[in-house]
């Protein structure tokens, strides 16, 4: 935003708070992915230059190699994880809603689930603050993945803030400053 020149605040928030926000006018743009809810109600401005994975991770005792792996297993998912059908609808899976990506990584770490779902750089970032042991962690199965994107509320920015957000979007990715956010904040995973 301060790049941009726009006046507001930056901060974190869990998505269906942000959609809350969003939606009541308390914000007017965000970072999100473009998965079904976003891309149907947001205006899409400018590409942030990453792309989220969205899939599970289970215990080193578990292998998913399939989606029909996830049936009979309990699954962590934080409230506002939307990562698209089947999962989000499927009735067979035991589905074990939390109110955010730390206390999925608190059930996995206490043996509580036997998987998370989610973005997986946050679900890997989460168990490292969890201080989750790498050699619990069983390898992904990724759903998905989804492009990040400045969004914005239709109507809640002028046509000269959306330019100078874009431009302001196009000049962080390239000079390496989002580049270097994401890896300060998200644990890149070189296996993917």
């Amino acid at each position: 935003m301060e790049e941009a020149g726009v006046a507001g605040t930056n901060s974190v928030l869990p998505t269906l708070r942000l959609f809350k926000a969003l939606d009541e006018g308390a914000a007017s743009c965000a970072i999100l992915a473009r998965v079904p809810i976003p891309e149907a109600r947001y205006d899409k401005l400018a590409p942030i230059g990453k792309d989220i994975q969205l899939g599970a991770i289970p215990k080193k005792s578990v292998l998913l190699e399939k989606y029909e792996d996830l049936v009979g297993l309990k699954i962590a998912v934080p409230r506002g994880v939307f990562v698209g059908d089947p999962f989000d609808h499927d009735i067979r899976l035991k589905k074990i809603l939390t109110d955010s990506y730390d206390l999925s990584s608190v059930l996995f770490k206490f043996d509580r689930v036997d998987a998370v779902v989610g973005a997986y750089d946050s679900l890997l970032f989460n168990m490292q603050r969890a201080e989750i042991e790498p050699e619990r962690i069983g390898l992904p199965l990724i759903f998905s993945s989804a492009p990040m994107w400045v969004m914005c509320q239709p109507g809640k920015v002028s046509s000269d803030q959306r330019a100078r957000l874009i431009t302001a979007t196009e000049r962080l990715r390239s000079n390496g400053t989002i580049a270097r956010i994401i890896k300060k904040y998200l644990q890149a995973d070189p296996a993917l």
